[in-house]
């Protein structure tokens, strides 16, 4: 079994936005953005290129690698540091106490 490692987490961690869009649609079938924001502690770190080209991940754009005890998924968004980033890859470390993912920045509007 592997050690739980969220205290240690805890301690490096800086307050980010997790942010949740989900389209609604009206009878016409327009969509409607529905964003929830959810402040969230996460390590964040830059990933060395070898991750990026292992997820064969566009290195023209900026990438974040987010560490949290909260609950996040592919499709999230992390707002950090007034930039919007889309959760690309997701490592269930639960085992381990925390989450890691791969989120790449977002150009232009969420939707």
């Amino acid at each position: 079994m592997l050690p739980d490692m969220s205290s240690i987490l805890e301690e490096w961690s800086v307050p980010i936005i997790k942010r949740v869009v989900v389209l609604t649609y009206d009878s016409e079938l327009n969509p409607t953005p529905q964003i929830t924001d959810t402040t969230i502690n996460a390590v964040i770190q830059t990933p060395n290129p070898e991750i990026l080209r292992a997820n064969n991940l566009d290195t023209s754009l900026r990438y974040i690698l987010a560490h949290t005890i909260s609950e996040i998924d592919v499709g999230d968004y992390l707002v950090y540091q007034t930039i919007q980033y889309k959760i690309v890859s997701l490592g269930n470390w639960i085992n381990a106490g925390y989450y890691r993912a791969i989120a790449e920045e977002v150009k232009g509007d969420l939707v």
